[in-house]
């Protein structure tokens, strides 16, 4: 539920911008300050950044909650209990909501329209490097996501290796470990596929390496959506045991 609310965020920002798309189209030289000043590229900026960051930080406490059912199935884990989840989850909205409002306080580091520093309200400004709290955007949107991606494929390989340990002492094939190695697998390259690019840009500005403006736009429109959009087939549609529901329903029906 927490990881579906951050996709959903995200398609609430690219409605704000297809509207603004849609009303300053043929006319946005004329008023792209007016834009990237508004009320509105500031909602679109705090929607994208909860919704980015939520999206993986979800997807890492999903990832230690399997890897705990995993190891400790049968000992009180501290991630097992549901009562703990929910706190979990909770203190993660809680730094997601102050890690986008952040930008907005008075402080001068984030200077005066550090959401508006790109059409698209992409709060990633080091596209140009020289411009207020590109350290933030660095380490948020680069160093932080590296670091959890780089968390989660490690635990699921661990999680692999632990299933195929099992599965080779036994001498027998558990279809549902295969499938849970599988959707793992994918899951792991869709999360990579859709962050490396925007990862791999926010370090080419690091070292100053020229990238076009719109490059933001096609980041935008383009890989992040993307992500949103594997996340509920992924973890919802895959999910469901439609032999279990099938046989469920003949019984009730019989």
């Amino acid at each position: 539920m927490n990881l579906a609310a951050c996709d959903f965020l995200m398609s609430i920002y690219l409605f704000l911008i297809a509207g603004a798309d849609y009303v300053y189209k043929g006319v946005y030289f004329l008023n792209s300050e007016m834009w990237t000043g508004s009320s509105l590229c500031r909602v679109a900026g705090i929607l994208v950044t909860v919704s980015c960051e939520g999206s993986l930080t979800f997807l890492l406490v999903l990832t230690r909650h399997r890897y705990s059912n995993i190891t400790d199935l049968f000992s009180d884990s501290f991630f097992v209990t549901p009562k703990h989840v929910t706190g979990i989850c909770c203190i993660c909205w809680l730094i997601l909501v102050l890690i986008s409002l952040s930008p907005l306080s008075q402080l001068p580091y984030f200077g005066h329209n550090f959401y508006g520093t790109t059409g698209v309200c992409l709060p990633m400004n080091l596209l140009i490097i020289d411009v207020h709290a590109w350290q933030y955007s660095l380490a948020i949107f680069a160093v932080s996501n590296s670091a959890i991606l780089a968390t989660i494929m490690t635990t699921y390989a661990q999680m692999y290796r632990l299933v195929s340990g099992s599965r080779s002492g036994s001498g027998r094939i558990d279809p549902t470990e295969l499938v849970l190695a599988r959707r793992s697998l994918v899951i792991n390259l869709s999360n990579l596929f859709c962050w490396l690019p925007i990862i791999t840009v926010q370090f080419c500005a690091v070292f100053r390496v020229d990238i076009p403006n719109q490059v933001a736009a096609w980041l935008a429109v383009l890989f992040l959506p993307i992500n949103s959009s594997l996340n509920p087939l992924l973890y919802t549609i895959l999910t469901i045991d439609l032999k279990s529901i099938q046989a469920k329903y003949k019984r009730r029906r019989q």
